[in-house]
């Protein structure tokens, strides 16, 4: 009786299904007005539960959900980003960008390989960087004010390349006082370490890595990586992903390397440009399917593939140079048309505390897209799945491996989140409350993930 009380004054409805989650909330012991829950069973006109469903919150990462949706109806299937090498009249080789977030170490050898076979041995000219698709604005304004050097903050730009971070490996040496081994992977003149750390005793690590720009004008290296501190002799190899400031000097950079490392030789200037229009294409490189780059960004919550896709959107649509502010626009226009009103939209990746949405409004985008062929198996299929893979890989542990659930989790301070879908349902949690009750909000949306997968 008393369940019952409780089911009715938080209008989770009566079901022996919604009961069961209602217990859950409860057994939690958190304060339910912190929550938005919603649960629809496929095709059905009511909801199976649903718990503040109508107060907005702010969704964090569930915001690529919507970033998933609007690039994968808006752009052609199987759309490819074409990273191109040209040369003019003078000897100038130009790198030209075509806003490719998924170009890599892998895609940079690829592109050097097929200019390798032009027979080209010397580049007499310049080399040239051509980022002009999109704007020079690397930050949305909309995210957070403070800038940190993590790759999860890296900047954006038409020319990008490894997701515009570097890898700092760092490994101790022989004995304690010897200076620690650093590693910088990819590796080019981009970068200039300075390494001041030293071998500690034991598993201590006190390492600190400073990245920021190098002030010389005699120094041919765009910024300096500083470490300092100490790091135990009995500790392993250990990875620091660290984002860079400048992301079309740091790709033509590794050009430069690249070029290099197959032989071919750089007399001119590296520098920024776009090539004339009598240049001629001699190498190019295409990217894996758009699919593939949504599948990146919504496996890992990675805020520079959301932001790169949205850019891309608004080139698409024809804005030269490309801004976030039209990507934007379009996403709240891809709302809109969808069905969906009243939100509030500032960033696409969801790195925002201005974002604002119902479980209502992102239940219908669900819904939406559920029923849209186009869509759906490639949005399905991008969403980490419980206890398998992504930000989901060690949770829900119990449904093991037959894929039950497959959802997108969102998490900032005091925030957090999960929707997606079951064979049977489609829901959307999220929290807003403090952020010492954040693990508990998640460990109960892993709760009742396993209820829906099991129902």
């Amino acid at each position: 009786m008393r369940l019952a009380i409780v089911c009715f004054i938080l209008g989770l409805g009566s079901s022996a299904f919604a009961k069961d989650l209602s217990a859950l909330v409860k057994k939690s012991g958190l304060d339910a007005k912190n929550f938005s829950l919603l649960v629809k069973k496929h095709n059905a006109e009511t909801p199976s539960y649903e718990l503040n469903s109508k107060e907005t919150r702010i969704p964090a990462s569930l915001t690529k959900l919507i970033t998933a949706s609007a690039v994968l109806s808006e752009f052609p299937a199987g759309h490819q980003f074409v990273t191109e090498l040209r040369t003019d009249s003078s000897g100038n080789l130009y790198l030209v960008g075509d806003g490719d977030p998924g170009f890599v170490s892998e895609s940079m050898w690829i592109l050097v390989n097929n200019f390798l076979r032009s027979e080209v041995k010397t580049i007499k000219g310049d080399l040239v960087v051509d980022d002009s698709k999109f704007d020079k604005i690397r930050f949305d304004s909309s995210r957070n004010d403070k800038r940190v050097d993590r790759a999860y903050d890296s900047p954006v730009g038409a020319m990008s390349f490894n997701w515009n971070a570097v890898n700092i490996y760092v490994r101790p040496g022989k004995s304690k006082g010897d200076s620690l081994k650093v590693f910088a992977d990819p590796d080019s003149q981009y970068f200039k370490i300075v390494n001041k750390a030293k071998t500690g005793s034991g598993t201590q690590n006190t390492i600190q890595i400073k990245l920021e720009k190098e002030n010389s004008k005699d120094s041919p290296h765009q910024e300096l990586v500083t470490i300092t501190g100490e790091y135990g002799k009995q500790l392993k190899e250990k990875v620091y992903f660290k984002a860079v400031d400048n992301p079309e000097l740091w790709s033509l950079y590794n050009l430069k390397s690249f070029l290099e490392r197959r032989g071919i030789k750089i007399e001119g200037n590296l520098r920024t440009g776009r090539p004339p229009m009598s240049s001629k294409e001699v190498a190019q490189f295409k990217s894996h399917p758009l699919s593939r780059h949504v599948s990146g960004m919504m496996k890992f919550s990675n805020n520079y593939i959301a932001e790169m896709l949205i850019k891309n959107l608004a080139a698409y649509k024809g804005v030269r140079p490309a801004t976030l502010d039209s990507g934007v626009n379009y996403l709240r226009t891809f709302l809109t048309d969808n069905g969906v009103r009243d939100f509030r939209l500032v960033n696409p990746s969801g790195l925002s505390r201005e974002n604002s949405f119902t479980t209502v409004q992102l239940m219908k985008l669900l819904e939406k897209m559920r029923s849209n062929f186009k869509v759906y198996p490639e949005l399905s299929s991008s969403l980490p799945i419980a206890g398998v893979d992504g930000t989901l890989k060690s949770r829900m542990n119990s449904l093991g491996n037959e894929a039950k659930l497959r959802a997108k989790t969102g998490m900032l301070n005091g925030v957090a989140g999960l929707a997606g879908y079951t064979n049977k349902y489609s829901f959307v949690f999220m929290y807003n409350g403090p952020h010492g009750d954040l693990y508990k909000a998640r460990d109960l949306f892993d709760q009742m993930g396993v209820e829906l997968a099991n129902n």
